[in-house]
């Protein structure tokens, strides 16, 4: 499933740009997961890219729950 993403500018709003070589950087983005999406485990995948070219990449498992479930979830 594809979720929509607000701004797909990094530079914009999330980090500073250009990014050095050897230089840390930290990336944070916020996603609302809408109410109306069922309750699943889905594997989330971003992809930073300059010019079209993939600069870096990631995946993690993700469990969608009921915003009632209030437990962490440890193992998938």
């Amino acid at each position: 499933m594809d979720l929509p993403v607000e701004d797909p500018d990094a530079c914009s709003k999330h980090i500073q740009c250009p990014l050095k070589a050897g230089e840390v950087n930290t990336f944070k983005y916020k996603l609302d997961v809408d109410e109306s999406y069922p309750s699943m485990q889905v594997n989330v995948k971003f992809a930073l890219k300059s010019d079209d070219v993939l600069v870096a990449c990631a995946s993690t498992a993700v469990r969608l729950t009921d915003a009632e479930d209030n437990k962490v979830h440890d193992e998938f």
